[in-house]
């Protein structure tokens, strides 16, 4: 039986969510139709991911519903496909995948405006002593997460450590806590598939090969415009450049 609030459903809200953002946001709205999704309760929020050789969105129905209101629901779908945007899920990475996460998110949550952050969410002001700039890549941030982790780490601290610290003595302190805090608490059954597949292999047998496809059905100017104001150049992934790349190409005005 499905999962309802005041008689609605978790499907209601998807689609709910989902007008709202092609209204609001139609360059993502346009992405999240070309999903797959998933409802399930095995991960504890949302998380986006490849599943079978497919770009899947996975929502619990139960966070989804009671513990996001309207505009929180927007900012979560939003959330999950920047992760595809920037193309986090398909980053190569033998490090710490607990940082690589934190630095993903710092990344993300700065650019879910006009939709509020839902709260928990990781952002900068929580990191505020280690005076992380805005707008950098996530390998800016996963580098200034890693040094704090290291210095941590001479401490005796390790992730999922019970014991608790006394970071008085470093000189981010703040956010030393935070982060073992998030540790402590952080589950990775959404975002266990990131890395496992290259962009170049998902795109040449799946769905990312409609994405860019369908690229040609919707309103090329609003969201090449959109592209020029929204996305900084230091976040151009190559997924990006895929998409905009043929929605050019299929634009007539840019064939002169």
């Amino acid at each position: 039986m499905a999962i309802t609030m005041n008689e609605l459903t978790i499907e209601d809200a998807i689609s709910d969510s989902a007008m709202d953002l092609l209204f609001f946001e139609p360059f993502y709205a346009h992405f999240f139709s070309s999903l797959n999704r998933v409802i399930s309760e095995e991960i504890p929020t949302a998380c986006i991911g490849v599943d079978r050789d497919a770009i899947t969105m996975k929502i619990n129905p139960i966070f989804f519903l009671k513990e996001l209101n309207k505009q929180e629901r927007i900012a979560v779908l939003k959330h999950e496909l920047l992760h595809l945007g920037f193309a986090h899920i398909f980053k190569k990475f033998n490090g710490d995948r607990l940082l690589l996460n934190i630095a993903a998110d710092l990344v993300v949550n700065q650019f879910l405006n006009p939709f509020p952050i839902p709260k928990g969410a990781i952002i900068l002001s929580g990191f505020a002593d280690l005076k992380l700039l805005p707008m950098q890549s996530l390998e800016y941030y996963l580098d200034k997460l890693q040094t704090l982790a290291d210095k941590m780490q001479k401490q005796g601290w390790f992730h999922g450590s019970k014991k608790k610290f006394d970071w008085n003595k470093l000189s981010n302190p703040r956010s030393a806590e935070l982060l073992e805090s998030i540790s402590r608490n952080w589950d990775f059954s959404g975002h266990d598939s990131w890395g496992k597949i290259e962009l170049t292999d998902l795109e040449s047998n799946s769905k990312i090969g409609e994405m860019l496809e369908r690229a040609k059905k919707v309103n090329r100017r609003k969201i090449l415009g959109w592209n020029s104001q929204r996305i900084p150049a230091n976040h151009q992934s190559p997924f990006w450049q895929r998409f905009f790349h043929r929605l050019e190409k299929s634009d007539p005005a840019s064939r002169g």
